[in-house]
């Protein structure tokens, strides 16, 4: 099980070349149901060698409690070298510049077609200032990946 996450805009959102893993996007082949009426849908996934993207989970956070006290956790795939959220605060910014609805959501998928309905995904409105290092946003208390859209707001 792996994190998956999907932006949907208006407005097509060029693409460069991402180092090898730092966050790049891609055209989707499934999105959320949220997505559904948007013309443009990406699925954001590390940046593999032969230019193919590989799961969102450089995106995953969480808090351990420890003895210690608590010790925030990310994927193995997190670099701050190429931090994936600037990437992509840096792409959702590209797509609020048609001043239209932007959304972003996450869920388990692995980017594959599920059987699910818009009601199944938590709706939550995110400043895209919001989108930072330690903001927990694809983050679940019960350390799974949670199913979520954001509705996207300058």
């Amino acid at each position: 099980m792996c994190l998956s996450v999907y932006l949907g805009c208006h407005a097509p959102i060029s693409g460069r070349t991402m180092p090898v893993g730092a966050l790049g996007l891609e055209e989707a082949k499934w999105s959320p149901p949220a997505l559904a009426s948007f013309p443009y849908r990406y699925y954001l996934g590390s940046q593999g060698q032969a230019g193919d993207l590989g799961c969102s989970c450089l995106l995953a956070q969480h808090v351990d409690w420890t003895e210690a006290g608590p010790k925030v956790v990310a994927d193995e795939a997190y670099s701050e070298d190429h931090c994936p959220f600037e990437a992509l605060r840096g792409y959702v910014s590209q797509a609020m510049r048609a001043g239209k609805p932007v959304v972003l959501a996450c869920d388990d998928s692995g980017g594959v077609p599920q059987d699910c309905s818009n009601d199944d995904y938590d709706h939550l409105v995110l400043s895209a200032d919001m989108i930072t290092p330690k903001s927990y946003l694809f983050a679940d208390p019960v350390a799974l990946f949670p199913w979520r859209v954001f509705q996207i707001v300058p």
